[in-house]
């Protein structure tokens, strides 16, 4: 098959061992051990041998199914050399309790870094010992695209019936719509008041919304006192920053929080978060700034500003901003794009969950280990030089590569200068706060018409409910809400 560097199954399973670590045999069902602990974890791999190599810069698909009995937590796929001494982690697989007895699968998108892998293979799997084995049942590495094609080719053979099924849908949606549209118009038109447009009627509603959770408006107004902190001291050093997503919504339709919303969203460019975190270490403030990658699937820069206590929860998400020179915003968006995918495959071999109870998601994904942080950072700096991102100047305002997740893909990823700067101002919950220049402009690319209610109400849950978080932010108000 076009595009496939290997597939086997386990009656055809070709085993190539490491250089003294495994029983030079195997069983019927595939099974394979070590004949003693490994010298070190570069011994702890098994290796089996492509029949075509993959290519670097083209996106694969690793397909696999077995079962595993191991002392280990996880266990790493990976591409090898043929000395073995070139290693590519494509995955990492945890490994659970039932995995012994029923087969496992493990899939996953990789980008290889170079052409001379000739093996695929497996480490970490501390096999050794006389009760711990791998069964391989089926195992595939092709190209991306044939998973589309294959998708494709499925449809096609549906035929009709998709076709059909298409439509009755699409003629439900289009009556679903105009009903909605109907309601809503008359709606609108019933609630004016004292010769209000619709509009104004719209407007008026929104700004009388809030939220009678007492626990979320605590959590909010002690997030309004970071940033009123955080503002004055970005003014004071003349750095700037601008309101965005759900508070730069919130401050327009309600002057301040979105009343399900708890937490807050501001943009900053890259050269002045550097300035920031300098500012903020020589003040005295009760505020600070953050900053790790944590590895999801998206590999992001997390930068946050938070309470020096850190039984605060609450924070400011700030997103990080570069400078692009370009003619066509479209084309360098796409371009973008195209080399953050990249990005997040090869980082993925840095992914690391730590299991341990009661840390949330931010804190199970981050990466404590200061030469991977290095290597992203490195690898990010060698993608803006190909982009040609600029730290200084350019017509556009483009999201940092390494910060942005699915919601920005498709929602203004990349902006004309002149549509952020020159930075002009808006109220929030009571502070005067820097804002992008051309405010409407920014929130209809992001949300559409912005008077209508959302499906995502009460589903924004950051930071804890818990009565003793609660506490601690009442005490926050206290302190510093003056």
């Amino acid at each position: 098959m076009l595009g496939t560097v290997v597939q086997y199954d386990n009656a055809k399973l070709d085993y190539r061992y490491a250089s003294h670590c495994f029983w030079k045999r195997k069983t019927r069902g595939g099974l394979i051990k070590l004949s003693r602990k490994p010298k070190s974890r570069a011994d702890d791999h098994a290796c089996i041998p492509l029949f075509d190599r993959p290519r670097a810069g083209v996106r694969y698909i690793l397909d696999i199914s077995f079962r595993i009995k191991t002392k280990s937590h996880h266990i790493d796929f990976l591409l090898l050399s043929k000395d073995t001494k070139r290693i590519f982690k494509i995955c990492e697989y945890s490994v659970n309790k039932n995995d012994a007895e029923q087969f496992a699968r493990c899939k996953a998108v990789f980008v290889p870094d170079s052409d001379d892998y000739e093996y695929i293979g497996f480490r970490g799997g501390l096999l050794y010992g006389p009760l711990n084995f791998i069964i391989i049942q089926q195992l595939s590495v092709y190209e991306e695209q044939l998973e589309h094609e294959n998708v494709r080719r499925r449809l096609e053979e549906m035929g009709d019936g998709i076709n059909r099924l298409i439509g009755i849908t699409e003629s439900i949606r289009y009556e679903v719509v105009t009903n909605y549209m109907k309601e809503r118009f008359v709606y609108w038109q019933n609630a004016k008041q004292n010769g209000e447009t619709a509009l104004d009627a719209k407007k008026r509603f929104f700004a009388s919304l809030y939220t009678e959770d007492e626990k979320m408006r605590v959590m909010q107004r002690a997030t309004s006192v970071l940033l009123k902190e955080f503002d004055r001291v970005c003014r004071k050093h003349n750095i700037d920053y601008w309101l965005d997503f759900g508070t730069l919504l919130g401050a327009v339709r309600h002057s301040g929080f979105v009343p399900w919303d708890d937490d807050m969203d501001v943009g900053m460019m890259r050269k002045d978060i550097v300035r920031l975190q300098q500012a903020v270490s020589g003040e005295d403030t009760f505020i600070k700034i953050t900053e790790h990658y944590c590895a999801d699937d998206f590999t992001n820069n997390v930068v946050r500003v938070r309470y020096l206590d850190d039984d605060i929860k609450v924070f400011i998400d700030i997103f990080i901003h570069d400078f692009m020179q370009t003619d066509n915003m479209q084309a360098s968006w796409e371009e973008v794009k195209r080399y953050r995918r990249m990005f997040s495959d090869e980082m993925l071999k840095f992914r690391h969950i730590d299991d341990t109870p009661g840390l949330n998601r931010e804190e199970r994904l981050k990466i404590h280990n200061e030469e991977h942080a290095r290597i992203i950072t490195q690898r990010r700096d060698e993608y803006n030089k190909i982009l040609d991102i600029r730290e200084n100047s350019g017509n556009a305002v483009v999201w940092g590569i390494d910060n942005f997740d699915c919601f920005i893909v498709r929602n203004g990823g990349i902006q004309a200068y002149d549509r952020i700067f020159p930075l002009t101002e808006i109220e929030f919950d009571g502070v005067n706060c820097l804002a992008p220049a051309r405010i409407a402009d920014r929130l209809t690319e992001l949300y559409g018409d912005i008077y209508t209610l959302p499906g995502d109400m009460d589903t924004h849950m950051h930071v804890s409910r818990s009565y003793e978080h609660y506490q601690r932010c009442v005490e926050v108000l206290k302190k510093y809400d003056i």
